[in-house]
């Protein structure tokens, strides 16, 4: 499968013709509301020159070194999750503790869509290629 890429200064972002959205941060980024709307439109750009209708994301935050609460306020809208149709999510995180809290907190606050925290980015792509061949 061809990827298309995009940068901002905090991230890279490959999609597939699937909608596999890749998505990574740059080692010791700071992700405030402007680089989480500036992250939206390149994907979104991306989505429509592919003709995309749905996403499923896999983040890698492992080198992220903080995201402030608008933009993860941002990019957990139902205004988010309805525009690039989000049918799963995972994200890999840096360590399997951090993982099963994270996983422990999503199982009391549900997100708009399935989601799972990872330490290790095979599972990770396991898990989300479930979602893809289902649909």
């Amino acid at each position: 499968m061809p990827y298309t890429d995009g940068e901002t200064p905090v991230s890279i972002v490959r999609v597939d013709d699937r909608g596999l959205i890749d998505w990574r941060y740059r080692t010791d980024a700071v992700v405030g509301l402007e680089e989480a709307q500036q992250e939206v439109q390149i994907i979104a750009g991306i989505m429509k020159e592919l003709g995309l209708e749905q996403s499923f994301l896999l983040i890698d935050i492992r080198r992220i070194k903080r995201i402030d609460r608008e933009a993860r306020q941002l990019f957990a809208s139902r205004e988010i999750h309805d525009s690039y149709g989000v049918q799963a999510l995972s994200l890999l995180m840096g360590s399997p503790l951090s993982t099963f809290i994270g996983n422990f907190w999503f199982a009391i606050n549900r997100p708009l869509h399935p989601t799972r925290l990872f330490s290790d980015e095979e599972n990770a792509r396991v898990w989300l290629e479930t979602y893809i061949e289902s649909d």
